[in-house]
């Protein structure tokens, strides 16, 4: 079910990079008589999915690489959502050919589809491994503070005024002859 055709491994990296999340999960389960035991019994679990409110594009992802999708509709919560669908390749054998086929490509996801990778080749339960290899995906995954600009911070003396951030000195576009 998986193409062969390396411009749509790399039309999916670029779903994944910019639409897509690849994590690490961990659920708990309840042990006698509803007790969890914290850091103890538990599944973990490597989620690859893509997120979009265009129904093609889940038609494109099923056509070419299998999986699963799922519609969420929030309109309940605020009417002016669309209706976005959700895809999910179905296996752990798929997943692993899905993030090695993605690999090449990848920009933003790379070191996250490398620990994933990991994660999937760790033999038995190892659940401490696991756990090292959730946190390190975590981590990747947290929200980041804002990138820093070419902007003249609070502190310094001289600030911008408008003419100087959008003035004249905006180019117009350029047409060569190659194009």
């Amino acid at each position: 079910m998986l193409t062969q055709d390396k411009t749509k491994w790399s039309y999916l990296a670029g779903f994944l990079d910019g639409e897509g999340n690849i994590s690490i999960w961990r659920t708990e389960y309840e042990r006698n008589n509803g007790f969890t035991r914290p850091g103890g019994y538990g599944h973990f679990g490597v989620r690859l999915s893509i997120v979009n409110t265009d129904i093609r594009v889940m038609n494109w992802l099923m056509e070419h690489f299998g999986g699963v999708f799922l519609m969420r509709d929030r309109r309940n919560i605020n009417p002016i959502h669309k209706p976005s669908y959700v895809w999910r390749p179905k296996g752990k054998a798929n997943l692993a050919k899905i993030l090695l086929g993605v690999m090449p490509y990848l920009l933003l996801k790379k070191e996250q589809a490398i620990i994933a990778l990991d994660f999937i080749r760790i033999e038995g339960q190892n659940p401490g491994e696991r756990l090292k290899q959730m946190e390190k995906i975590q981590l990747l995954n947290k929200k980041c503070t804002s990138p820093t600009t070419n902007t003249l911070s609070d502190s310094e003396e001289e600030s911008k005024i408008e003419s100087d951030l959008i003035g004249d000195d905006e180019s117009a576009p350029l047409v060569t002859a190659d194009a």
